[in-house]
């Protein structure tokens, strides 16, 4: 979850319709024009956390930092996905992935050990060609 904040409102393209499948499409050129980033950026299992604890969304309190002091947070992590294991069993509220920017891709290795070893073997393709 993030936002982007814009100085001037009237850039933002408008909403038609019910059917915005091309919005992203509309967005990114004036984001890229006027250079605006996301901000406010959370993790869906932070946001999920502090929905369920009553937490205001992009409070100061709601900051991953924040969170990873917060004793409920370290307490009831596992249920958000936060343990290794539980990911990789599984178990998890919100499943993770491995998410790794090559050019102007993306490319996602789920958390299963065929994903471990495709992972592995791209990354070690990328570096003998690099080197």
């Amino acid at each position: 979850m993030f936002r982007f904040d814009f100085k001037d409102k009237g850039m933002i393209p408008p909403i038609l319709g019910t059917n915005n499948a091309d919005y992203p499409e509309r967005l990114c050129p004036v984001l890229e024009r006027e250079k605006i980033h996301p901000s406010g950026v959370v993790r869906l299992r932070d946001a999920a956390f502090c929905e369920e604890r009553g937490i205001k969304q992009l409070s100061s309190l709601a900051e991953h930092t924040a969170l990873l002091e917060n004793e409920d947070y370290k307490r009831l992590g596992h249920r958000f996905g936060m343990d290794g294991d539980v990911i990789r069993n599984g178990l998890a509220a919100f499943p993770t992935c491995m998410a790794v920017e090559y050019g102007r891709k993306v490319l996602l290795f789920d958390k299963t050990d065929g994903g471990d070893r495709m992972l592995d073997a791209f990354l070690r393709e990328v570096t003998d060609c690099f080197f």
